[in-house]
């Protein structure tokens, strides 16, 4: 598929699945689950993927073309298909493949996702304590700690992470369904409740 026939079938879907939704979604708070799978059974998540992984290869720049045309009617469904479209990048560029094997999924929407990076890039500036801990344990590591403002989330959507261990940090993902994780209401928010935005607690991941 070229990049304009992606476009346009996206500014069509727009039209036809999310216009007519966006007055509940703006008040209401409306979470567009089905508008985003339709969009990714299109192919607007797939532009970050290569087509050995089950995208498009269209690359970065076409990504961000679809999430422009999005947010032309939607400036709420635009920031969640932000977060779809991140964590997919997050996916295509590990070299970690037990991870990868999320990708194929995320790209086509079958699997919605989050990313729960905004504590880490504060941290980094030095604004911020990191605020989930990563203690080493056989094969792999226990998570406690809780990230608020983490959206596009629900119980089976996964999301990305970083926790700090004893000498740096560790990337991962994970989702609502695992044993442990817990996502908790955020206090009302104006226009942003269609993200599907919660604080999620890990406790013993």
């Amino acid at each position: 598929m070229s990049r304009e026939t992606l476009l346009q079938n996206i500014a069509d879907l727009v039209q036809t699945d999310l216009v007519p939704l966006v007055e509940d979604i703006d008040r209401k708070g409306l979470y567009p689950e089905d508008f985003l799978r339709k969009a990714g059974g299109l192919g607007g998540f797939a532009c970050v993927g290569s087509e050995a992984e089950g995208g498009s290869g269209l690359g970065l720049g076409a990504q961000i073309a679809v999430l422009r045309e999005i947010g032309k009617a939607c400036g709420a469904t635009a920031f969640s298909a932000w977060c779809q479209a991140a964590c997919a990048w997050y996916l295509h560029q590990t070299p970690n493949q037990a991870v990868k094997r999320y990708l194929p999924d995320v790209l086509s929407g079958k699997v919605l996702a989050g990313t729960g990076m905004s504590n880490t890039v504060k941290h980094l500036a030095g604004i911020e304590e990191h605020l989930l801990q990563a203690v080493e344990t056989e094969g792999g590591y226990t998570v406690n700690g809780m990230l608020p403002w983490v959206s596009n989330l629900g119980e089976d959507h996964i999301w990305a992470n970083t926790a700090q261990t004893g000498g740096g940090y560790v990337m991962f993902i994970t989702g609502a369904a695992r044993e442990g994780v817990s996502l908790i209401a955020c206090p009302e928010f104006c226009a942003l409740e269609g993200t599907r935005t919660f604080a999620i607690k890990f406790d013993n991941v």
